[in-house]
């Protein structure tokens, strides 16, 4: 059965993507739910004008988040935290964290799912921060000092 994505589906289709799928997982989920249509005719003409019309958007977002990463080339950003005489922190630094420092001291806003934090920072020093944007990868220097 082919079927005409409306809404992004993770792992399966994106908006106005056309694809085959089983017959039960296309009625009884994808249509049911309102992920997709069933392709005909004219789902398919209202698709196909708005995919040219999404990939135009993405293009002109891509080339935003290339300025976007330009931005990060030599940034540093500085958070003092409390530490012991080992240089552990009390509190980890989490996401949260790094994004008000990233606003506060460079004033980039961004969101959260781009920051690659695999687990908060638990002690002071230099670290290299990556980012993947969309496939796009940066880094920028986060410098963790104990408070004085």
């Amino acid at each position: 059965m082919k079927v005409v994505f409306i809404k992004d589906v993770p792992r399966v289709g994106r908006k106005y993507e056309v694809k085959e799928v089983s017959d039960g997982y296309g009625r009884n989920f994808l249509v049911k739910n309102g992920y997709a249509v069933l392709a005909d005719a004219r789902s398919l003409g209202l698709a196909e004008g708005a995919k040219k019309e999404t990939e135009k958007l993405r293009e002109a977002g891509m080339k935003k988040i290339e300025e976007y990463v330009a931005k990060f080339k030599d940034l540093t950003i500085k958070i003092v935290g409390k530490a012991n005489e080992e240089g552990h922190l009390f509190a980890g630094i989490k996401r949260e964290d790094l994004l008000g420092a990233l606003l506060s001291q460079a004033h980039i806003k961004m969101e959260e799912e781009y920051l690659v934090l695999p687990k908060p920072i638990k002690t002071t020093g230099e670290y290299d921060i990556e980012l993947n944007m969309e496939g796009k990868k940066a880094s920028f220097k986060l410098i963790v000092e104990a408070e004085k």
